[in-house]
C-alpha cells in the first residue's frame, strides 16, 4: 500500500451517517490508508433481504441475466456444466451454464431448479467432483449443508428436493475451498478459525462422518475465505480482522500447511500458521499456478497484494516475511478474483464501484512486478456486484448482483489483458500526487485547484494544457503547496477573488488570495486567515451577492455563517469575528445558495430533508428526499437539484425542486412531492452548467459522472426526467465537480485514484 491512499476522517463520518459501513477506526490506521467500506458479518453476507427488497431494482440491460433473490456466491461445476448460486433467501439456484453464458442466453430466463436450505443466508458453495457432493455454508446457523450434486444439476434435478444433512462447525462459517487430493473441505469462519472436514467420510452417499466434530485451525480474526493451492498443498487464508468496527482491520495472510492439516492427517492443524503482511482488510485470495503467484484482495486499500507462492507456502516459508508488491484496483474489492489463464488476465470485482478490473498479469506476478503500477481497464457491472466466477470454456464471467437480484453473464473475451479496447472508455485524467477530494476552477487564470487529503496539499493544475480539447499536458506534475490536514472543499468568490477552503479534521476554514495562488502566480498560497467553524465542516458555499460563506458541519450538527463581505482577500477586517452558528439536526452535509432570494439550502442526510434558511434563519424544510447530499441551483429555471444518496446500495436519483415556491421568502410550496430523475449509484455531488442547463452528478458508488438534460428536466418541465442521466465512466469514488464553462471542461475529483477526470461538458465524454 502506498502512502498516498488517503486517510479521510470526514468521509468516514459522512458515510456512517449515510448508513454506509465505514469504521470508526479509520483514523487509527497507518498514515495514508484510504478508508473504504469495512463492515461486520454483513459484508460477507451481502445486505439483508429486508433492506434490499424495499429498494427499486433493475435488470442488467443488454446482458444475459438469471433472476436470483439477493445472490451471494456462484460456483461452476464443469463436468455437469452447472452454475450454483447461493442466496440471502436461504436457497441455492441451479443454473444451466450450457444455455446461459456470454454466447448463449436461451437458458437465462430462470434457474432450472432451486434447493431450499433454511430461512437464513446460504454463503459459499463447493463441489466435490469425486463423490458428486455439494457443500453449502449456512452463515447464521453455524452449519454446512450437503446436497446431491450428482442428481441436482443442470441435466438432472431429481435430487434437488432431497433432505440436506448438515455438519456443525459453529460460529459464522462463510467461505469454502476443496483439496481433492486429500478429500478435504476447508471452511473459513468469522470467529477466528478454519474447520477441516473429511469429505470421504461425509458426503451424499456416506454421512457417518458428518456427526464428528471437524478438526480446526486457530487463526487471527476474520479468516473467512480459505483458498487451496493444489500444487503446494497450501491453504491461504486472508485474515480480514475482528468483527468489530472499533478495532483495526486485519492485514495478514495465514499460510497453512495442508500436507499435515487435512482430512486424514491433522497433526499440523494445531501449529501456528506462517503469515504474510498484506494490505488492510484482506478478503479473498486467488492462485495463479502458471507463475506460482497468490493474489490477495485488500478491501480497505482498494488494492491487490502480489505474493510469491514459491517462497511462501506450507513447506517453504522463507519468503513470507517479505512485504509483497501491490496493484491498485477499484472500490472495495471484498469478494472474489479469478485468473483467466488464456488471456493472462486477473479479474477483480470492485463491489462499491460497480466495476470489474481487468488486470494484465503478464508482467504483474511474483517474478515480475514491473507492470503492477499500470492502471487496469474496467468493465461496468450491474448494481452492487459481489462475486465472480469464470467459465473458461465459454469465456464467461458470472457475476451476482445484490441489488439487481440476478446473476449476469459477462463476456471475458471483449475486455481483457489482450483486448483492453473492449473495456470501459474512462475519461482522461490528471494525476494529483497528494490526493484530491475537491476541485475548483478559474478560467481567467487557467487554474484548477485540487484539494488534497494525504498531506493536505493544495495542487494547482494549468488548464491551458489540461482541458477537454487539450489533454496532452495532463501528464505534467502540478505545483503543490502544503496547507492543512485535509482539504475537503474549495469555493471561490469571484468578486473578491478569494478562495475559501475547509479542513474537516481541524474544523477550520482557510481564506486565501486567489490572485497570488494560481498557476500564473503562486508566490503566496498562505492563508490570510483561519476561522474556526462547527465540528467537522464537510460542505461549503458562497452567496455571490451578500458574500456570506456557509459551512455544513456534519459532526457539530450546525451551519456556520461567515461574513465574507468583511473576510476576504481584499478586506480581512471581519475575519477575527466568530462565525454565526445555526443549529440543525439531522446531519448537515451539503449546502447551496440561491442569491436571488438570499436562501441557503442545507441537506440533512440523516433526516432525509433539506433545511431552508433565509440568510441565516431557518424558515422551513423540504421533506421526503432520501439521503440528500449534494445540491446545486439553476437560477434561470428556478430549480434546486438534490442528490438522493440514500446509501451506496440504492439506485441513484436526483430530486428536482421548484424554488420559485420554496425559498427563504416563501416556503408554501416546500412540501412537494418532487419529481426525480435517475443517476449512477451513490450520487454525491451535483453541479449545474447554467449556459446549457446540463446537470452533472458525481456518482460515488458507480465510478461515473451522470449527465442530465436539465432543459427538459427542471422545476417547470419534466418530460425529460424519465430518461434519466447517461453515465460517463470515470475513476473511483468521484467526490466533487468543477466546471470551466469557457473551455467546456468538467473536472471530477476521484479520491482514492489520486486523479482528476477531464470531461468534455458539451460532448459528454
Amino acid at each position: 500500500m502506498t502512502a498516498t491512499r488517503l486517510a479521510l476522517v470526514s468521509l468516514v463520518a459522512v458515510l456512517a451517517v449515510a448508513a454506509v459501513s465505514v469504521p470508526a477506526q479509520a483514523a487509527s490506521r497507518a498514515p495514508g490508508a484510504w478508508s473504504g467500506w469495512p463492515g461486520s458479518v454483513d459484508r460477507w453476507q451481502g445486505l439483508s433481504s429486508l433492506q434490499l427488497r424495499s429498494q427499486a431494482r433493475h435488470r442488467s440491460a443488454g446482458r444475459s441475466s438469471v433472476p436470483v433473490p439477493v445472490p451471494q456466491v456462484v460456483e461452476l461445476s464443469a463436468p455437469t456444466r452447472t452454475l450454483y448460486a447461493t442466496s440471502d433467501a436461504g436457497i441455492v439456484a441451479v443454473i444451466d451454464a450450457r444455455r446461459c453464458n456470454a454466447r448463449r442466453a436461451s437458458g437465462c430466463d430462470a434457474p432450472v431448479a432451486t434447493m431450499t436450505f433454511a430461512p437464513a443466508t446460504t454463503g459459499d458453495v463447493s463441489i466435490d467432483e469425486v463423490s458428486g457432493t455439494g457443500y453449502v455454508t449456512n452463515i447464521e446457523l453455524g452449519t454446512v449443508s450437503l446436497f446431491d450434486a450428482a442428481h441436482c444439476n443442470a441435466r438432472d434435478i431429481s435430487g434437488c428436493d432431497d433432505d440436506h444433512p448438515t455438519i456443525a462447525v459453529g460460529g459464522f462459517p462463510v467461505g469454502t475451498s476443496v483439496d481433492p487430493a486429500t478429500r478435504t473441505l476447508y471452511v473459513g469462519n468469522v470467529e477466528s478459525r478454519v474447520s477441516v472436514i473429511d469429505m470421504a467420510a461425509c458426503n451424499r452417499t456416506s454421512t457417518a462422518g458428518c456427526a464428528e466434530p471437524p478438526a480446526q485451525v486457530t487463526t487471527n480474526p476474520g479468516a473467512v475465505w480459505p483458498t487451496v493451492d493444489r500444487a503446494t498443498r497450501t491453504v491461504y487464508v486472508p485474515e480480514n480482522g475482528p468483527d468489530d468496527d472499533s478495532q483495526p482491520p486485519g492485514n495478514t495472510l495465514a499460510v497453512i500447511d495442508g500436507s499435515d492439516c487435512n482430512a486424514t492427517t491433522t497433526s499440523g492443524c494445531g501449529d501456528v500458521p506462517a503469515r504474510v503482511t498484506v494490505g488492510n482488510g484482506p478478503a479473498v485470495a486467488a492462485v495463479d499456478s502458471a507463475t506460482g503467484t497468490v493474489y490477495v484482495e485488500n478491501a480497505f486499500d482498494f488494492s491487490v497484494s502480489v505474493v510469491d507462492g514459491a517462497t511462501c507456502n506450507g513447506q517453504t516459508t522463507a519468503g513470507c516475511g517479505q512485504t509483497p508488491p501491490t496493484l491498485d484496483v477499484g472500490a472495495e474489492p471484498n469478494s472474489n478474483l479469478v485468473v483467466d489463464r488464456s488471456t493472462r488476465t486477473l479479474f477483480v470485482v470492485n463491489t462499491q464501484s460497480d466495476t470489474i478490473s481487468a488486470v494484465d498479469i503478464r508482467d504483474c506476478h511474483a517474478a515480475d512486478a514491473s507492470g503492477c503500477s499500470r492502471r487496469s481497464p474496467t468493465l461496468q457491472t450491474g448494481n452492487q456486484p459481489f462475486w465472480i466466477e469464470l467459465d473458461p470454456s465459454t469465456g464467461t464471467l458470472y457475476v451476482p448482483h445484490h441489488i439487481d437480484e440476478d446473476v449476469t453473464a459477462f463476456d471475458a473475451r471483449v475486455c481483457n489483458a489482450r483486448r483492453p479496447a473492449g473495456c470501459r472508455r474512462e475519461a482522461p485524467t490528471v494525476a494529483i500526487p497528494d490526493g484530491v477530494f475537491s476541485v475548483e476552477v478559474d478560467p481567467s487564470t487557467h487554474t484548477l485547484w485540487a484539494g488534497g487529503g494525504d498531506t493536505g496539499a493544495l495542487s494547482l493544475v494549468d488548464t491551458r494544457r489540461c482541458r477537454a480539447d487539450r489533454v496532452s499536458g495532463c501528464g505534467q506534475t502540478p505545483f503543490e503547496t502544503p496547507l492543512a490536514t485535509e482539504l475537503r472543499q474549495i469555493v471561490r468568490d469571484r468578486a473578491t477573488d478569494t478562495l475559501y477552503i475547509i479542513d474537516p479534521p481541524s474544523s477550520s476554514l482557510f481564506v486565501l488570495d486567489a490572485s497570488t495562488c494560481n498557476v500564473r502566480r503562486h508566490t503566496d498560497c498562505t492563508p490570510l486567515a483561519t476561522i474556526t467553524t462547527g465540528d467537522v465542516p464537510i460542505a461549503l458555499a458562497v452567496n455571490p451577492r451578500t458574500h456570506a460563506v456557509y459551512t455544513a458541519n456534519i459532526v457539530g450538527g450546525s451551519v456556520s455563517v461567515i461574513d465574507g463581505a468583511h473576510c476576504n482577500a481584499i478586506d480581512a477586517s471581519g475575519c477575527a469575528a466568530a462565525p454565526e452558528t445555526v443549529p440543525l439536526d439531522g446531519g448537515p452535509i451539503g449546502v447551496a445558495v440561491d442569491p436571488r432570494t438570499n436562501t441557503a439550502y442545507i441537506s440533512l442526510i440523516d433526516a432525509s430533508e433539506v433545511a431552508v434558511l433565509n440568510g441565516s434563519e431557518p424558515v422551513g424544510t423540504i421533506p421526503g428526499i432520501p439521503g440528500p447530499a449534494g445540491l446545486d441551483v439553476d437560477r434561470r429555471t428556478r430549480t434546486l437539484y438534490v442528490t438522493n444518496f440514500a446509501g451506496t446500495e440504492a439506485p441513484g436519483a436526483l430530486s428536482v425542486v421548484d424554488i420559485g415556491e420554496c425559498n427563504g421568502l416563501d416556503t408554501g410550496g416546500c412540501e412537494g412531492p418532487w419529481p426525480t430523475t435517475s443517476t449512477g449509484r451513490g450520487p454525491w455531488a451535483v453541479l449545474v452548467d447554467p449556459s446549457t442547463h446540463r446537470v452533472f452528478t458525481a456518482d460515488l458508488a458507480h465510478a461515473t459522472v451522470s449527465v442530465i438534460e436539465g432543459a427538459s428536466c427542471n422545476a417547470r418541465i419534466q418530460r425529460g426526467c424519465a430518461r434519466g442521466g447517461r453515465q460517463i465512466p470515470v475513476g473511483n469514488i468521484p467526490l466533487d465537480l468543477a466546471l470551466d464553462r469557457k473551455h467546456h471542461t468538467l473536472y471530477a475529483a476521484n479520491a482514492p485514484d489520486l486523479e482528476v477526470s477531464v470531461i468534455n461538458s458539451r460532448a459528454g465524454h
